[in-house]
């Protein structure tokens, strides 16, 4: 004779009390009124940030027609802390992991720019003296964001990682360059205005972003327990 016995396995689902909607609510509370509103406090990113001068020389490539060209870089104003970074696309889900909601998504940095005024002389054999203005704009530039919380807490940023980081330079028409030395011009703006953005945005702008997190009202996720019953 045989008896039939019944297994009961009891499967925790972690089920979503918060939707998508509600991520990205949340995200956009932070970046698209809090960040302006606490960024003003820090005169270091708002209106702008700036760099100290520098100087640099691309050596001549003929003789007979250039001098080694000489760049006194002059002033730096990096502009956009305040309103340049997006969310993009959707948010996932709050999710439950390890008794902490966790929101995480994906940011826009495009459109962050830096300006710079520069005096150049050597572009020509006159060694003409040039004001010439250099602007980098950041393009197909994207980054992580989560931020978790404690039930009944505050959120606290967790991860604000920037990916590749993309510019596009461009200078004014006055300088007279060939292909190699421009290069090499528009190479050291790359250059320069990447260490400084990545500088900006992971010491004070960071520090900005997680007043924000932790001051919006943080939408958890809780945790329901599911039975299913195997019978065999």
């Amino acid at each position: 004779m045989l008896h039939t016995s019944c297994f009961f396995l009891a499967i925790v689902a972690y089920v979503s009390a918060s939707s998508v909607s509600d991520a990205n609510h949340f995200l956009d509370t932070v970046l698209g009124e809090k960040v302006p509103a606490l960024i003003e406090d820090y005169q270091s990113l708002y209106p702008f940030a700036t760099t100290l001068p520098s100087y640099f020389e691309i050596p001549s490539t003929n003789i007979l027609t250039n001098r080694a060209l000489q760049v006194d870089v002059s002033h730096g104003e990096y502009r956009g802390f305040h309103d340049a970074v997006k969310r993009l696309g959707d948010c996932q889900a709050p999710v439950l992991r390890d008794g902490k909601t966790s929101i995480k998504c994906t940011l826009d940095f495009a459109g962050m720019t830096a300006n710079y005024t520069t005096m150049t002389k050597g572009d020509n054999l006159l060694a003409t003296q040039k004001t010439i203005w250099v602007r980098a704009v950041v393009v197909d530039t994207t980054g992580q964001f989560e931020a978790v919380a404690e039930s009944g807490r505050n959120g606290s940023l967790q991860t604000f990682q920037i990916d590749n980081l993309k510019l596009q330079v461009t200078n004014d028409d006055n300088l007279k360059l060939n292909q190699r030395r421009q290069r090499e011009f528009t190479r050291y703006f790359e250059e320069i205005v990447r260490i400084r953005l990545l500088d900006f945005f992971y010491d004070n702008y960071r520090r900005v972003l997680a007043r924000a997190v932790s001051s919006v009202p943080f939408p958890h996720a809780s945790h329901d327990s599911a039975k299913e019953s195997i019978k065999g």
